[in-house]
């Protein structure tokens, strides 16, 4: 997982990486809202569907 990918938490929410840690990385939620997330907490990569 790297910055700009999209993935999906186990609680089922799709952010954005915008920094990665050691333990942690820096998400964005949308446009105003920004957090920092567990590894662990990472299900899958998101894949856009066309």
């Amino acid at each position: 997982m790297s910055k700009g990918d999209k993935i999906v938490t186990t609680g089922g929410l799709v952010v954005e990486i915008k920094k990665v840690e050691d333990q942690y990385f820096a998400v964005k939620f949308n446009n105003d809202t920004e957090g920092r997330l567990v590894k662990d907490a990472v299900a899958r990569k998101y894949e856009d569907e066309a």
